[in-house]
């Protein structure tokens, strides 16, 4: 598999503080009209005759949260929240996260196969930070799977160089040479409906507690992504 290990890192950063400048000065401008629109719909749709509206009605709520979830994407960006490195439990944090996203597995026709840590794995990280990047990275390798397949999800831990590793595989559409060159930096997706920035926001995320992230992939066989933690 072609491999990712690390971006450009004054790219990364570059367009890292220009994103985060574009959401303080556009982001609650644009929330505020939509939560407005959103408000007139639902009003709208309970008394209405109009079968087109009763209709469509659901799609119109679904594209203005999608919209409202990039703005918090964006905001998220823009003021980091605070954190701080304790002690936690890997085990615990990838089953919660798996057992969130098993029934979108389930609707999408995605199993999910889970080999925790033979032990207790306590690394130095932030319980809401590591569990929003393992989300995300679970829910874009469910994604990227079409019709019918299987993420695998291994662990292990290198004594000699104090880290616990994650690996989360799937089998799906994969990413060329280009398009894993690129995966992670803002405006960059290879989904039809996506911004890039829940991978941008999963990276930076990992950074901050002192973790690394890496993306492997094939087009046609599927994406790896590899996390490591700092043991204690």
């Amino acid at each position: 598999m072609k491999s990712n290990k690390q971006f450009d890192e004054m790219v990364y950063m570059d367009k890292l503080t220009t994103t985060g400048q574009m959401a303080a000065s556009i982001a609650h401008e644009i929330r505020n009209p939509i939560t407005t629109v959103r408000g007139f719909i639902q009003l709208i749709q309970q008394d209405t005759v109009d079968q087109k509206l009763k209709k469509f009605a659901p799609l119109i709520l679904e594209e203005l949260d999608r919209t409202n979830n990039i703005i918090t994407n964006y905001l998220k960006l823009a003021k980091p929240e605070s954190f701080e490195l304790t002690k936690v439990e890997l085990n615990a944090i990838l089953s919660d996260s798996i057992e969130l996203l098993r029934p979108l597995g389930t609707f999408s026709n995605v199993s999910i196969e889970f080999t925790p840590f033979k032990e207790s794995c306590f690394v130095n990280g932030d319980i809401q930070h590591i569990k929003q990047s393992l989300l995300n990275i679970i829910k874009n390798a469910i994604e990227s799977i079409e019709e019918y397949g299987v993420i695998v999800i291994r662990t292990d831990i290198d004594r000699n160089e104090g880290r616990a590793i994650i690996t989360i595989e799937d089998n799906g559409k994969g990413m060329t040479k280009e398009e894993l060159k690129h995966i992670g930096l803002p405006f960059y997706t290879t989904k039809t409906k996506g911004t890039g920035l829940g991978s941008m926001i999963t990276n930076r995320l990992i950074r901050q507690i002192g973790g690394t992230i890496e993306y492997s992939s094939e087009l046609g066989k599927g994406t790896a992504v590899t996390v490591t933690f700092q043991l204690v």
